[in-house]
């Protein structure tokens, strides 16, 4: 859902975050789950909001700490490499994807098509979320980031957002 109070992404669009995964869903080669239905009247639920399908398994929390606490944190050497296996697996199934034939509504500039717009927009994010707290590591850096970054690519490629293991399959 869509909800303006509270947002932690700058530019929150629940209806570009069901097209792409319905897109996603339409290859067959990226594990997401099946999107259903997008609904933008906020009549419904006072939001837009979109239903997919649910997906089996326990997902790993993010506090405390999924190295200290939880499931996770009670697994074998073994089982944990499966799981962090398979968080890579989606994240470069996801890299992989030609988004310019599979996703070309991405190409509207919203998160930026190049390397210098996308680390601008993610300056902004970040600048937008502290608000007027300090974090001088954190702003060390994002500032070196900014000074130092590499070339542009030849193509832009796709990139999985929020690919923590809590959001992989």
């Amino acid at each position: 859902m869509q909800v303006p109070d509270n947002q932690i992404f700058l530019d929150a669009d629940v209806g570009r975050e069901f097209r792409v995964l319905d897109a996603l869903s339409g290859l067959g080669s990226v594990p997401v789950p099946t999107p259903r239905w997008l609904e933008t009247d906020t009549s419904v639920l006072g939001h837009p909001f979109f239903v997919m399908d649910a997906v089996a398994g326990t997902v790993p929390t993010g506090s405390p700490s999924i190295h200290a606490a939880g499931w996770l944190a009670e697994r074998s050497p073994g089982e944990l490499g499966s799981a962090w296996d398979s968080a890579l697996v989606a994240v470069a199934s996801v890299a992989s994807v030609d988004w310019q034939t599979h996703l070309p509504f991405l190409a509207d500039g919203v998160n930026g098509t190049t390397l210098a717009t996308r680390m601008a927009h993610v300056g902004d994010w970040y600048r937008w979320s502290v608000g007027d707290r300090e974090y001088p590591t954190t702003d060390a850096a994002l500032a070196s980031l900014l000074a130092e970054r590499p070339a542009e690519t030849a193509t832009p490629e796709l990139c999985w957002g929020a690919a923590r293991l809590g959001n992989t399959p």
